[in-house]
């Protein structure tokens, strides 16, 4: 059956509920077994984009996990912070500053109300940072004051980037080694694969792997320098079984992303927010609003009024971090879409 111009407020992305209901340690959704390749083109309408708080010009928000309640656990790269995010009152609070590192990286729910954060030494202009410096923290979120306590120092990694999680372990991509690291939050343990898919091209910031997340088997990440979204198949163990392959090729300034209950990925980067259309189809444009200046990351609500609605973070425009002259501030930003298929 076509569907036609399903509005945002009727449930324009339609969330699985599996985003709703977070087991201890939940595996991210997988694709519904009805939800085969489709040859059926899926275009964006119209996307209206709303501010949610502005955090102020040179402030790089990084990435952003969605609570139960519906507020918004945010990561700064430009500061190595943690804030609390209302998006239904538009309030910030501060949660943690990571007062060994310089900046704060991806963050992930795994557990009821229990996220993990990576930090380290990064410099922001560079995209560099010393090795031994980088370390994954748990925030208990069912505790007031959050209760922060260190899971893991991580002596080998180049810089943290993208987090997500499978079978109840964190994946950290490693965007200066091209790799992906796996951490066992019960014991401490790490292990680590790469793929020259996964590996950095340049030597001026290098970004390889990024952004990452798994459906089915399958681990899928961005790739900065080689302008590609790709995918790896992996075992339950979060180890590859086979090689990566390319998903899309000729993919600028890729960052993070997240899956639609259908398996559709939407896109943060290159100061949008983009969408693949189809699986097997083109990437089309979600919106360029000017608020989605230096877009960086991008997750569903979870409240009722929101859960089809997507939350995106910025940094405000990667150029203001070279030339010191920033024309937008880092911020969230909800936005909100019409759909044909």
């Amino acid at each position: 059956m076509q569907l036609q111009h399903i509005s945002a407020a009727l449930a324009v992305f339609f969330i699985s509920a599996v985003s709703f209901t977070r087991p201890a340690y939940s595996a991210p959704a997988q694709l519904p077994s009805s939800t085969a390749p489709r040859n059926v083109a899926r275009s964006i309408i119209s996307a209206s984009v709303h501010d949610i708080y502005d955090f102020g010009k040179g402030t790089w928000v990084e990435n952003l996990a969605v609570r139960s309640n519906g507020q918004i656990l945010v990561t700064l790269l430009s500061t190595p912070d943690v804030y609390l995010v209302n998006p239904f009152q538009q309030t910030a609070t501060l949660v943690h500053t990571f007062s060994s590192a310089k900046a704060c990286l991806g963050i992930v729910e795994l557990g009821n109300d229990i996220f993990y954060v990576a930090a380290g030494g990064l410099d922001i202009k560079t995209f560099t940072a010393p090795k031994g410096t980088f370390s994954v923290w748990k925030i208990d979120m069912n505790k007031s004051p959050a209760a922060v306590t260190k899971v893991a120092d991580f002596p080998l990694v180049g810089v943290f980037n993208g987090m997500t999680t499978y079978n109840g372990f964190l994946l950290i991509a490693d965007s200066a080694l091209g790799a992906v690291w796996s951490l066992n939050v019960n014991n401490g343990q790490t292990k680590n694969f790469a793929d020259p898919l996964m590996a950095p091209t340049s030597t001026v910031a290098p970004t390889g792997v990024n952004g990452i997340k798994v459906r089915g088997n399958n681990l899928y990440f961005t790739n900065t320098n080689q302008a590609i979204w790709a995918k790896i198949p992996i075992n339950g163990d979060g180890t590859p079984a086979g090689s990566a392959s390319i998903e899309v090729p000729n993919f600028i300034a890729g960052d993070d992303f997240q899956f639609d209950y259908i398996g559709d990925p939407f896109f943060a980067g290159n100061n949008e927010l983009r969408v693949r259309a189809s699986w097997g189809g083109e990437v089309v444009v979600a919106s360029s609003d000017t608020l989605l200046s230096g877009s960086t990351a991008c997750e569903f609500g979870r409240a009722s009024s929101d859960w089809a609605s997507l939350y995106v973070s910025t940094n405000g425009g990667i150029d203001g971090y070279v030339t010191g002259a920033f024309t937008q501030p880092g911020r969230v930003v909800r936005v909100d879409a019409k759909v044909s298929f």
